[in-house]
């Protein structure tokens, strides 16, 4: 790990890592169904976050292959058209689903990887 680019790393996994930590605080927190200017304003700051998580994360990956000197298998997710349901299910109108039960728990292994993480980034 003496390469310098594992700071960028490192500084794009902790990027994702917030956007990720927002998104959820975002969507378990607030009725992202309301119709009114703030209801669209939460499902903005919600789709967004994601989009910066999944922009960040994707980053790290892409970084890592190159350390490696491994090719990635597809071009970066800007160039990639745009496949039906990428950003998850929708509920009624096409807003995504909100309310009781809406926050599936995530698989363990993937909380244990974000526990670490934060603790890294918290300590670092």
């Amino acid at each position: 790990m003496s390469d310098a680019r594992w700071s960028d790393i490192d500084a794009d996994t902790s990027a994702a890592v917030n956007h990720f930590s927002l998104a959820i605080r975002i969507y378990c927190g607030v009725d992202l169904r309301d119709d009114t200017l703030d209801g669209y304003t939460r499902r903005m700051a919600f789709m967004h976050a994601m989009h910066a998580g999944h922009t960040s994360m994707e980053k790290v990956l892409l970084r890592i292959l190159e350390i490696q000197g491994e090719d990635a298998e597809r071009p970066p997710m800007a160039f990639r058209p745009d496949p039906p349901g990428r950003a998850g299910h929708l509920g009624p109108a096409g807003h995504p689903p909100a309310g009781p039960g809406a926050c599936r728990r995530p698989d363990p292994q993937v909380q244990a990887f974000c526990r670490a993480r934060l603790r890294h980034v918290r300590s670092g």
